[in-house]
């Protein structure tokens, strides 16, 4: 993907967080706020609208619905990558050598992944066929695949029928495609939800890792609620009102430098 592409994917987000915040914009306010022309303000609106997110209006546009749709796997890997590394970069400072982790299916974790191979004697529970991949080639960890169905596109096995119980996880790190005080995290599969959740009861150490961008938003379905996240783990785009009402609840907020 261009690098203009991905401008435009992170614009994009931003735009509906705006959204999400003030149920409304305006194409004056977009182009004083991203540097960008009308006719850019425009066709933003227009992509978006084709998605069902929001209602273009004369001058701007309104949010359309509640919950978010899905971004596809392809776009979502490429928004907030310097986010989503140093994210990645202040997790390891939780994991120790002979640890055993899981690690949720996503382009954040896979960001973890991939600065692991300096650690020793890792356990990892995986839901990911590329994450399990990357490890598998790079790494010498006991590595624990789940078998199911792989969704297509999005490199992720569903397993709706039969789940691990006599497993012990130090820490899970997983992450979301939302994230509100009411709501806690969310996803947009029910199924992916549900199968966190299993794993997450398993889990001594609970740890969101969520890019600034994901906050205000609520997709379908709930991983879980903010009273049982442990520790969220986000960048320094998050608000301070954001992270005073988070640390409010039982939940810590790390953020990356």
């Amino acid at each position: 993907m261009a690098r203009s592409s991905i401008f435009q994917e992170e614009r994009k987000r931003e735009i509906l967080q705006i959204l999400m915040e003030k149920k409304r914009i305006n194409i004056t306010d977009m182009c004083q706020e991203f540097h960008i022309s009308p006719s850019t303000a425009r066709n933003d609106l227009k992509e978006l609208e084709k998605n069902g997110i929001i209602k273009r209006t004369h001058g701007g546009a309104l949010l359309q619905k509640k919950t978010e749709t899905e971004i596809p796997s392809t776009e979502n890997e490429q928004a907030m990558l310097q986010q989503k590394y140093e994210i990645s970069i202040k997790a390891l400072d939780l994991i120790n050598d002979g640890d055993t982790i899981a690690i949720s299916t996503g382009s954040t974790g896979y960001a973890l992944a991939k600065n692991l191979i300096g650690k020793k004697n890792l356990t990892v529970v995986l839901n990911d066929v590329k994450t399990a991949c990357f490890l598998e080639q790079n790494t010498l960890f006991n590595l624990f695949l789940f078998g199911g169905i792989i969704r297509n596109n999005f490199h992720y096995i569903m397993n709706d029928t039969h789940f691990p119980s006599n497993i012990s996880i130090n820490k899970f790190f997983f992450s979301c495609n939302g994230f509100t005080i009411q709501n806690g995290a969310t996803i947009s599969d029910y199924i992916l939800a549900k199968n966190q959740r299993k794993l997450l009861e398993l889990s001594q150490q609970r740890i969101l890792l969520c890019d600034h961008s994901k906050f205000g938003l609520i997709h379908f379905a709930q991983i879980l609620p903010v009273n049982e996240i442990d520790v969220i783990i986000t960048d320094k785009g998050i608000t301070t009102n954001q992270r005073e009402e988070i640390e409010q609840t039982s939940c810590s907020v790390l953020v990356a430098d």
